[in-house]
């Protein structure tokens, strides 16, 4: 198995631990690393950059120009003390692994590279036996405050780790990092060719807000936590809500996240009995058909927008036309 590893930001620290990494990921048995001089290379002629690799299809591509089944990247968490290290699968771009680790480099590259050594397993999975969640957006809504808390400048960067920490754990769970639904569009243009993107069949966003007449028992300011996770084959909506004092921050998000990761293990076990179609513009055209879904008519739309199916679905959902007693038939993909 062939492994890239990327140093995903510019700090001397992270370069030295992805070299460290490389040369002990290299001792591992079945395992070739390619070297840094070659990766550098690469993306100089792509004109790639750390920040660029974000996007999954860009990843992707990386991957397959240097015939690697997998990119581990290595970064400095953002205003934190610790390392952040990321397994990227290279046919669908999710991640297979992720870990948290004390910002100590050149001590813990033999730790890392063991615990890495245990996610490889995860980039030969059937893709099509996997629950795909896609992580979107974390916003917030928050008041001004005497006494803010120093984490709500890092809640959507903290949310997200919370949930890659639990849910790249779970067997039968691949997760994808995007900002919003159109990422999906852009992303499959520029991928043309690498082959077919993870999309996640469950997505997760949520908010954090404070309001003015809202206090705890003590008179603290409280505030509300909410992670949502759609379903994009039932139209169903599982919202998580923590409320507690603004002071108490980091503690709501862990437990919103060891929640949120809970109910989508509930819906795998769930969609697994069902029988409603398991391809994602496929789902999606379901909903927006059979449950006048509007949303769901966009999403299908941003995955295949050269489909005339989907082109006519969402088409009708806009305009409240969707024939909703059609039986459903699965998408062609050649039209």
């Amino acid at each position: 198995m062939r492994l890239a590893v990327l140093a995903a930001d510019s700090s001397a620290a992270t370069a030295t631990l992805a070299d460290l990494l490389t040369v002990q990921l290299a001792q591992t048995p079945g395992v070739e690393t390619v070297e840094r001089a070659e990766i550098e290379r690469v993306q100089e002629e792509q004109k790639l950059t750390a920040e660029g690799l974000v996007e999954a299809s860009t990843r992707v591509q990386l991957g397959r120009i240097l015939r690697a089944a997998g990119l581990v990247f290595v970064q400095r968490e953002a205003g934190g003390d610790r390392i952040l290290i990321r397994l990227v699968e290279t046919r669908g771009g999710f991640v297979a692994g992720f870990s948290t680790w004390p910002a100590k480099p050149q001590s813990q590259a033999v730790a890392i590279a063991a615990a890495l050594g245990g996610m490889l397993p995860k980039l030969g999975l059937d893709l099509s036996r996997q629950t795909a969640v896609s992580l979107l957006r974390f916003s917030t809504a928050l008041l001004p405050s005497d006494a803010p808390h120093p984490l709500e400048a890092r809640f959507e960067a903290l949310m997200t780790t919370h949930l890659m920490e639990h849910l790249c754990k779970e067997s039968g769970i691949v997760v994808t990092e995007r900002r919003k639904l159109g990422d999906v569009a852009r992303e499959k243009q520029l991928s043309a060719g690498t082959g077919e993107l993870t999309v996640g069949v469950l997505l997760v966003d949520g908010e954090l807000v404070t309001s003015e007449h809202l206090r705890t028992p003590d008179g603290d300011e409280m505030v509300t936590l909410t992670v949502r996770i759609r379903d994009m084959a039932s139209g169903s909506q599982t919202p998580i809500v923590q409320s507690g004092a603004r002071k108490d921050l980091g503690r709501l998000m862990a437990n919103a996240a060891e929640a949120a990761a809970d109910a989508v293990l509930k819906h795998r076990q769930a969609r697994r009995k069902g029988e409603l179609p398991q391809g994602e513009a496929e789902s999606l055209l379901f909903l927006a058909r059979q449950k006048r879904i509007v949303w769901a008519g966009e999403a299908a739309y941003a995955l295949d927008p050269t489909n005339r199916v989907v082109q006519n679905a969402y088409l009708k959902s806009l305009l409240g036309e969707a024939s909703f007693t059609q039986r459903y038939r699965a998408v062609p993909r050649d039209v």
